[in-house]
């Protein structure tokens, strides 16, 4: 997957999501009440994948054969913990009338892991043919 390829699969996903979350904000309330979490949430994500390209491709062409392993494995614990700051900030500072704030959230995690599982594997297989 080129560098371009990418940007524009994340910028459908990141456009895809929001218009999404647009939508369902006239269908249920609690997407409504947390509109603000969930506009975070897209931009939290998008930024993280947004990092993790570039430095994915450039530890599969490392020496070091399991840098890509723990560079997975970091922007995974980077991306909970981030998402954990987020939540409790939210929590912090709108002060939500119950948990189910946490579903919008959850919903959009849950898109952006997705794709960045597919663009990983994408780049592992194209490693792959290339060795």
């Amino acid at each position: 997957m080129t560098l371009k390829r990418f940007f524009l699969l994340l910028l459908i996903i990141s456009t895809s999501t929001l218009i999404l979350v647009n939508l369902s904000r006239n269908l249920n309330p609690v997407f409504s009440q947390n509109y603000t979490l969930s506009i975070w949430s897209i931009l939290l994500f998008t930024f993280v994948c947004a990092a993790i390209y570039p430095l994915s491709v450039a530890s599969l062409d490392s020496r070091n054969k399991y840098l890509f392993n723990y560079l997975t494995m970091g922007f995974v614990f980077l991306k909970m913990l981030l998402s954990l700051v987020l939540i409790i900030g939210y929590k912090w500072r709108f002060h939500p009338d119950n948990y189910l704030f946490i579903a919008p959230f959850f919903i959009i995690y849950l898109i952006f892991t997705v794709f960045e599982v597919y663009f990983t594997m994408k780049l592992i297989s194209k490693k792959k043919e290339n060795s």
